[in-house]
């Protein structure tokens, strides 16, 4: 069996792959996530491309690791008690330190979510952690 391969057809295919491979580059971006005060590595920090829902988040140590897209500019990193921070991409390593800022007051802990006391228009209760120590059961 023979096959024909014209010229034509075989650049089109080379160019059809080297133009695809281009247009879907991603690269590697990695780093440590840190409390600004103490620098102390962040477990569980969120670390997002900004404007996508591509992100990952941080290990034990701190460290992240993200494919992020060759058009990708910033990176979103947020932490739950610490104020979000927007960073450029300027490299292949970014390492971000966070400041503690966003102090949360009254939380509301609810079946289906969580709510500030401000915003709960039902009946609640309050239950200090006393409350559950009156003795032995």
């Amino acid at each position: 069996m023979k096959i024909k391969v014209n010229l034509k057809s075989l650049m089109l295919m080379t160019l059809f792959t080297a133009l695809s491979s281009f247009a879907f580059s991603q690269r590697t971006i990695t780093g440590i996530v840190k409390d600004s005060e103490n620098s102390e590595p962040l477990v569980g920090a969120s670390v997002i491309v900004t404007g996508t829902t591509k992100g990952t988040l941080t290990d034990i140590d701190g460290k992240y690791e993200l494919q992020v897209p060759n058009e990708a500019t910033t990176l979103t990193v947020s932490f739950t008690g610490y104020a979000s921070l927007t960073v450029p991409i300027t490299g292949n390593v970014i390492d971000v330190d966070l400041k503690g800022g966003s102090v949360l007051d009254a939380v509301v802990v609810v079946g289906y979510g969580s709510l500030k006391s401000k915003e709960v228009t039902s009946s609640i209760t309050s239950v200090k952690k006393e409350d559950f120590n009156k003795g032995n059961i």
